[in-house]
């Protein structure tokens, strides 16, 4: 199997393969020289990024999808890493590594990302603690 069919099969594999390291260098030769370039230099760094073949999505050991249900939050800074599924209407606090399946209707913090608690009938109600969301003046 080619080392390209490997990356997208969602199996394992070595990234220390010389193909992969060949290629993970001249992304880096490439990107020092575009981080080289000044802001008004707007050709060259078009050109420059163009011939970067090393823009898209890749991971050097093995790539599965993630899912992230409908009328879900994410923080800032939040890191899911792939074969995570997080369900409906959950919330997951800034910051958090998401390392396993989270359900739907939670709040979910941490690192590893963990089940604070279930989203209930007063988080329709309250905004913070005791504080009432008021909808009239929405």
């Amino acid at each position: 199997m080619l080392i390209e069919n490997a990356i997208h099969s969602q199996q394992v594999y070595d990234p220390t393969d010389e193909s992969i390291m060949a290629e993970q260098e001249l992304c880096m030769e490439r990107l020092y020289d575009y981080n080289h370039t000044r802001p008004s230099e707007h050709a060259k760094r078009a050109q420059l990024f163009e011939r970067n073949a090393c823009r898209g999505e890749k991971a050097y050991q093995y790539n599965l999808p993630i899912r992230i249900g409908r009328n879900c939050w994410l923080g800032a800074g939040v890191i899911v890493v792939p074969g995570v599924t997080i369900g409906d209407d959950t919330v997951i606090g800034a910051g958090s590594v998401v390392t396993k399946d989270i359900p739907a209707n939670v709040v979910a913090v941490g690192n590893p990302c963990h089940v604070l608690r279930t989203i209930s009938e007063h988080d329709k109600e309250y905004f913070y603690r005791d504080r009432k969301i008021n909808w009239d003046a929405l």
